[in-house]
């Protein structure tokens, strides 16, 4: 997350800038089913949600299938969003701040293909900066011109490439740059100086991902990992599969992944599962996604 703290001060202080863009962190995205706001309802609900201290959606990242914690309300809200479309080629997102209106606008700029019938969907959710309170929060969509044929499309999702590197533990591997959830390693230079001897990653093609895991005593991890050529966002799935012990348990991985050839942004998701069979029951359906 980045510096929150200033921008929010920038906010509130800059009233005659209309239209200042600010930086917002992706939380999710979802592209294998839709993405249910409320626990206590069935039903794949795509509105577009403001998930802050008074959302009644708040709690739902605790039964979610994404297991992703809560927004530090004072400092963050999230938003959510369903975007659809034919045969989608390309989302861009911007987050603007107009502080004479006092809006915040999430801008999201939809690309997709001629002569298409093949709907789509991203579930999209994203953290920005906690707004004052008179300040109202937009969803904007911008549909530009449908451009080339219905082939572009299926380069949408592909499945990446990972291994699981020897480390037992987050103190293997730092010093390196930390993030919201998990450790990301770009470059050599994000490792001490004595671990570089013991990888032999090619950060020219590669980067590595670790992050610990609670759940169980018989917790089993199973890791996924594709790009979405869309979004251009790579996407690190860990799976936590409890295994029905009663006691607590913790595990670490650290993973190879891949890197994708074009330009991405990051994001770690976690699916908690009770059982293998349900396991199984998530890549099924991720089967039709990524293909395998």
């Amino acid at each position: 997350m980045k510096n929150y703290i200033s921008t929010l001060l920038f906010l509130l202080l800059s009233v005659s800038i209309h239209g200042q863009p600010i930086d917002y962190e992706l939380i999710i995205l979802d592209t294998a089913s839709h993405f249910n706001a409320s626990p206590y309802n069935p039903t794949a609900f795509d509105a577009d949600i403001i998930i802050d201290s008074d959302s009644v959606h708040r709690a739902v990242f605790y039964r979610s299938d994404f297991s992703v914690g809560r927004p530090p309300f004072n400092e963050t809200i999230w938003l959510k969003r369903t975007v659809s479309g034919d045969c989608l080629t390309g989302l861009g997102h911007r987050v603007l701040v107009d502080s004479v209106k006092q809006t915040i606008a999430w801008q999201t700029f939809v690309s997709s293909c001629r002569s298409c019938n093949s709907k789509e969907n991203r579930h999209i959710v994203i953290a920005i900066p906690t707004p004052p309170a008179d300040y109202q929060v937009l969803f904007e969509n911008e549909y530009l011109k449908k451009t080339g044929d219905a082939g572009q499309s299926k380069a949408g999702v592909r499945s990446l490439e990972l291994t699981t590197l020897p480390f037992d533990s987050m103190n293997d591997l730092l010093p390196s740059a930390g993030r919201r959830s998990g450790i990301i390693i770009e470059k050599e230079e994000q490792l001490a100086e004595s671990d570089r001897s013991m990888i032999t990653t090619d950060f020219s093609k590669s980067m590595i991902v670790a992050n610990t895991y609670g759940g169980d005593c018989m917790l089993k991890l199973r890791p996924h990992a594709h790009y979405d050529a869309v979004t251009k966002t790579m996407v690190v799935t860990v799976y936590t599969i409890w295994g029905g012990c009663r006691a607590g348990g913790r595990a670490f991985i650290a993973l190879e992944v891949e890197k994708p050839s074009d330009r991405f942004d990051i994001v770690l998701h976690e699916i908690q599962v009770d059982s293998w069979a349900e396991y199984e029951e998530h890549i099924g359906r991720r089967v039709k996604v990524f293909g395998k």
